[in-house]
């Protein structure tokens, strides 16, 4: 009404009024954030201002509904009616008689939160602070908290909601410290998950508009003077003294007073440089060298060219087999000399305690951390000793290529850290690079660090070329001139690599398009077991096993040293809490003498009644034996709760402890569930429904595909989600094809458009197989006795030692179900790894016990592991070859199993993925490499093969930084395991060898077994995308794919018949595709309106379900919330006129955005006088321009 809109021009005049009068009242505007201050006393203002227009509004409206007034005070509370009564004064009447009780509500809520911020900024009560070169600092009450912060985390709070905003900086989720990308992506989660999608979409534009506005204010640019070179320095920890802890493979920066496991663990990796001269003896050893103690028992073992630190340098009994070094100030100090030292301190530790303090004292401050220069030119050294042992033939090519590449990347990331410890965190540098808005690490790195490695016009690694030089200082001209193959290479992928990525797309949604969710729960019992993805194995340092799990230390050795401390007697017991798991970290012998005893336990060593199973190693430090930690430079492709939540489990999951039921059979497991499970209860794996294994005839199940990730919420039925996996897959592929050229062509890991060189590198592999049998490294004969055996062994070295492909060949190569390049050397049987031969060729020889009833297969080339007798008659021979003879008579002797001893030749050079006394499986590797999908598929079965082709997937993708989901990898293998070759036809019309689909293999012997005949059997079959595509029981959309006159040509002599199950078919034919509401089940739905009036069809189009009503109202809430703390127009509650838009060209803009409406009207069909807004604006009865202008605003 007109007293309204009235009351809203004296408000806006009130506020422009107040700001720009206190422009002048305010003592140093030229503080940060001052503008800031400005708008914050312009809201005290306008408070008061915003009472006298409400006044003059309500004279005379206040009609004193007793009624009214008393419900509303039922409704708000007195206290908070109380409230509004003294801030809007006697506007508060007309208010409480009119105003919907869900917006009083609101109101009353918002102002209770605010009151003490309001008064407080009313009285001008605002301390502000500057400290030296730091941010401006605010100190705000909130109701009876005081909490420090800045300006801007006050602006960014402004725009969450209400209980997302946590001030206590110490807490996990706060708000009051820096928010990263990561915390930010949370927050949106969170805000979904709370409020709805109305709310979240409002956030997102809020954080988008508060970035862009000050982004542009601040106007940050760069200088020379932000690029620091780093230069050596003293050991620091985050700006405070540091301390230098060794390890056998790296030195690392941490703080003084760590225990061993934060030192060891969570210490930055740096290398140094000698400052004064250390005054340790240092020999290299010439060979191996064992040394005992005093009691004939093995104290240390030294390989050749270790270097031996301490007494063991200058003893006179080793003398001939040490070699004496010295190093001046100014060397640095290589791995090897690390290692020396490393060993020499852990002997300390066990041994003298008070001299390990002491001697780790002085080498921290005698050495100290390396720069850009000194970490050259270790780098350097290290690459020499690399090329050296490869000269030597200890490593192969390939390995040498590797390693020597990791060696610069690494020195990239070290000098990254170097340069971070140099900068200070306003850096501009820092600051764009840190939020994401332009650059990352690399690009930092190259600026004032090095450039690193660069890549060839084909992709390959120039590993031998580093640029070790930075933009600052300038390339010389031969680095320019290696720079430049990166950059047109980048620039050529643009054009060509991303063809094979559409490529690779288009391959993907033909397989997937008639993946579709068909039902609701399939019923099947089946599922997949998923685990942590590890870039590389990690094993356990103290007993040396494989480990999975994310905990800090492995709990087989925590039990083991449990063991131990009951057999020898302890003093103290250290127990740690990993998450919600209680376990053993360490023991206090009661005789102090027992932990240097027992640091070190052999297999088959006897302790008391306890033997022991495997080596074990513990830290012996203060008379205390303790767990080592494991270690953490190994990142996860893929953690565990990543891929359980928002899957369905496919059996109970108990409490490890308790025996608690935590997540049903069948039940879906959330986000918190799932960390709860990875890194509270420690679980390895967990068992979920997979869309490879569900057992819906046709498409799959809601259950096993689990929740929609558009949504959160469990998927409906007719989404197209084999669409969505290609997308998801294939997007990525195409957007990372043009990596290179954001990088400038340097090599930042595994890149997504490598080319691989097949022919060029098996000539090469070949060239170093011949060259080193002429070096007299192994000979003709061990290869095998006949020519065709020395061929295949050769073919089958040479493919080991072939590069493996890399990015997105590999991708494709495993969606095509190829045989890999570089494939590893597998096993086919179970068993044991008792010896690996070093001599010559080396073998990997595995025992075995097999039944007799195994595949003839097994007993080929395996001979037997032990002598088989009954009574004084030998029935087979240690070593003696397996012949059906033989399997006879141990049959006709009762036996049942044998031993068998399987040989594998394995690479001369290089490194192996098994060891001594390792359990195996059939199919695992022995030597590094990828696997052929059909040998995993053979060996491990389906859901081995869903499991190795979703984690070499999800490796590729991960090393870029791409996220995608396991399940849409899941989608197209089950797409690529969807036939079956026939094995025995039974009494059905199938014939052997036969390839059909799933579900017409299962109707047929659904229909055979109802008629009492027998049921074929038959086998899975692993295809390739494109031959899964044109094996389609479609015709029509598989000749809309390929091989156009081929398939039609097929389908017409064969009959076939096409029941348009598909999207394309339909498509093709202008059928309504089965998808969403093209579903069957929602064709009978009746959409017709009748005579219904627009009061009941509004109710039958969208009725509103008390999710999207509790959604709509925190909206509403939220933004009267948000009103009441405006950035643009202070922080009293504002009323906007509809009907006139252009008040004031420079308020328009700020007041366009989220301005509150509230609308009243004389209407006479609300009995109580309550109006809403969408009402007002739908009401056909207004004129056409008042519409216009409420639609603009």
């Amino acid at each position: 009404d007109e007293e309204l809109r009235a009351a809203y021009r004296d408000y806006d005049e009130a506020v422009a009024h107040s700001e720009s009068s206190l422009l002048d009242e305010v003592e140093r505007p030229e503080l940060p954030g001052g503008a800031m201050v400005h708008r914050l006393l312009a809201g005290a203002e306008a408070v008061l201002d915003f009472r006298t227009a409400l006044t003059h509004w309500s004279d005379q409206g206040a009609n004193g509904n007793g009624h009214r007034a008393e419900l509303a005070t039922g409704v708000l509370g007195a206290d908070q009616a109380e409230l509004l009564s003294d801030l809007l004064g006697t506007a508060w009447p007309r208010l409480r008689d009119h105003a919907p009780l869900a917006e009083l509500r609101t109101l009353a809520a918002s102002m209770t939160d605010l009151a003490d911020l309001l008064r407080d900024t009313e009285r001008r009560m605002l301390a502000v602070t500057e400290e030296s070169e730091q941010a401006l600092e605010v100190t705000l009450a909130l109701q009876t908290d005081t909490v420090r912060t800045t300006a801007g985390r006050i602006l960014f709070n402004e725009v969450l909601p209400l209980d997302l905003r946590v001030w206590d900086p110490k807490a996990k989720n706060s708000t009051n410290r820096l928010v990263p990308r990561k915390q930010l992506a949370e927050l949106i989660t969170e805000t979904y998950k709370r409020h709805g999608q109305q709310r979240c979409v409002r956030l997102l534009e809020d954080v988008k508009r508060l970035g862009f506005d000050f982004a542009t204010r601040a106007g940050v640019t760069i200088a020379v003077t932000d690029l620091p070179v780093p230069s050596k320095r003293p050991a620091q920890w985050e700006g405070g003294d540091g301390q230098l802890y060794f390890t056998l493979q790296h030195i690392r920066e941490y703080r003084p007073g760590a225990d061993l496991d934060e030192a060891s663990r969570r210490g930055k990796v740096v290398r140094v440089v000698i400052q004064e001269d250390l005054e340790l003896p240092m020999a290299r050893a010439t060979g191996n060298i064992a040394v005992k103690d005093s009691s004939g028992r093995s104290r240390q073992k030294y390989a050749r060219a270790d270097v031996v630190v301490g007494p063991d340098a200058v003893d006179a009994e080793l003398a001939e087999h040490l070699e004496p070094i010295s190093l001046k100030a100014g060397d640095v100090l290589s791995s090897r000399v690390t290692s020396g030292v490393a060993r020499y301190l852990d002997e300390l530790r066990r041994t003298d305690a008070k001299a390990h303090r002491e001697l780790a004292k002085r080498l921290s401050e005698r050495l100290w951390v390396g720069g850009r220069d000194e970490l050259l030119r270790w780098t350097q050294a290290e690459v020499d000793s690399y090329n050296a042992d490869f000269d030597a033939g200890l490593i192969s090519s390939g390995e040498r290529t590797s390693q020597v590449t990791q060696l610069w990347m690494d020195a990239s990331d070290v000098v990254y850290d170097l340069l971070l410890a140099e900068i200070r965190r306003d850096n501009p540098v820092y600051m764009m690079s840190d939020s994401g808005a332009r650059g990352g690490k690399r690009q930092t790195t190259q600026l004032s660090g090095m450039r690193g490695l660069m890549s060839d016009p084909s992709g390959r690694l120039i590993e031998d070329l580093p640029i070790k030089s930075n933009f600052r200082e300038g390339l010389t001209l031969h680095e320019y001139f290696i720079s430049t193959h990166g950059a047109r290479k980048g620039l050529a992928d643009t054009a060509l690599r991303t063809a094979d990525a559409g490529y690779l797309t288009r391959r993907m949604v033909d397989v997937g398009q008639d993946v579709i969710i068909r039902e609701h729960d399939c019923g099947t019992a089946n599922g997949i077991r998923v685990e942590t993805v590890w870039d590389a194995p990690r094993r356990c340092p103290t007993s040396g096993l494989a480990v999975r799990h994310l905990g800090d230390h492995c709990h087989e050795a925590s039990e083991m040293l449990r063991k131990l401390g009951e057999q020898i007697g302890v003093s103290e017991v250290e127990t740690r809490l990993d998450g919600e798991i209680e376990y053993v970290n360490a023991i206090k012998p009661k005789n102090s003498k027992d932990a240097a005893k027992y640091d070190r336990l052999t297999e088959g060593e006897k302790v008391g009644e306890l033997e022991v199973d495997r080596e074990y190693r513990f830290d012996a430090v203060d008379g205390w034996l303790r767990l080592r930690p494991l270690p953490t430079e190994k990142a996860t492709s893929e953690e565990l709760p990543e891929r359980i939540a928002g899957r369905v489990a496919t059996e109970p999951i108990y409490h490890p402890v308790t025996g608690e039921l935590l997540v049903d059979a069948d039940e879906m497991i959330t986000d918190e569930m799932a960390r709860r499970l990875a890194f509270g209860l420690l679980f390895e794996e967990v068992g979920i429904r997979s869309p490879a294994t569900c057992d819906a005839r046709r498409g799959i199940c809601a259950a096993c595909y689990g929740m929609d990730l558009a949504s959160k919420r469990p998927v409906n039925v007719g989404e197209a989600v084999g669409i969505i996996a290609a997308q998801s897959i294939g997007e990525p592929g195409t957007q990372l094809t043009m990596r290179t050229f954001h990088t400038g062509g340097v090599v930042a890991g595994p890149q997504l458009t490598g080319v691989v060189n097949v022919k060029r590198r098996k000539m090469e592999a070949m060239k170093q197989l011949m060259d080193d049998m002429e070096a007299g490294r192994f000979t003709e004969d061990e290869l095998g006795s006949g020519e065709r055996e020395r061929n295949r062994a050769i073919q089958e070295m040479l493919k080991v030692l072939e590069d493996a492909c890399g990015g997105l060949l590999r991708v494709v190569e495993l969606f095509e179900a190829r045989r890999p390049k570089g494939e590893a050397i597998t096993t086919d049987v179970d068993g044991v790894v008792s010896d690996v031969t070093s001599r010559g060729l080396r073998k990997v020889i595995i025992h075995s016990k097999q039944p007799l009833s195994a595949p003839p297969d097994i007993f080929k080339s395996a001979v037997a592991a032990e002598t088989v007798s009954s009574g004084r008659r030998t029935l087979i021979k240690e070593g003696q070859p397996i012949t059906r003879k033989v399997l006879q008579t141990l049959e006709e002797a009762d036996r049942d199993a044998i031993t068998i001893r399987k040989e594998y030749l394995v690479p001369y050079r290089g490194n192996l993925e098994v060891r001594k006394n390792d359990k195996i499986d059939a199919g695992d590797r022995l030597t590094p490499g990828p696997l052929d999908p059909a040998d995993v598929l053979d060996f491990k079965g389906v859901k081995g093969v869903v499991e190795y082709i979703v984690e070499e997937i999800q490796k590729v993708y991960r090393s870029q930084g791409v996220g995608i989901n396991d399940k849409h990898v899941e989608i197209v293998v089950r797409q690529m395991l969807r036939k079956r070759e026939v094995v025995h036809g039974g009494d059905t019309d199938l014939l052997p060898g036969h390839k059909v689909d799933r579900a017409v293999f299962e109707e047929e012997n659904e229909r055979v077994v109802s008629q009492g005949g027998r049921p074929a059997t038959a086998r899975f079959c692993l295809l390739g995308i494109t031959e899964a595509s044109l094996a389609t029981e479609s015709f029509l959309s598989a000749a809309s794919f390929q091989k156009t006159t081929r398939v039609l040509t097929e389908a017409a002599v064969q009959g076939k018949e096409d029941r348009l199950m598909g999207l394309k078919e339909n498509v093709i034919i202008g059928r309504l595709i089965p998808a969403g509401t093209g579903m069957p089940v929602y064709h009978e739905t009746d959409f017709s309106f009748g005579d219904l009036s627009r009061e009941e069809l509004l109710g039958t189009i969208a009725p509103e379900r008390e999710a999207d009503e509790e959604e709509e109202h925190d909206l509403a809430a939220e933004m009267r919330d948000l009103e009441t703390l405006r950035f643009e127009g202070g922080l009293g509650v504002s009323l906007e006129e509809p009907d006139e838009p252009d008040l004031d060209d420079d308020y328009e803009a700020e007041d366009d955005e989220d301005e509150v409406l509230f609308a009243d009207t004389d209407s006479d069909d609300d009995s109580d006088g309550e109006v809403h807004l969408a009402e007002a604006l739908f009401d056909g009865d207004e004129e056409e321009d008042d519409l216009a202008a409420d639609e603009d605003q």
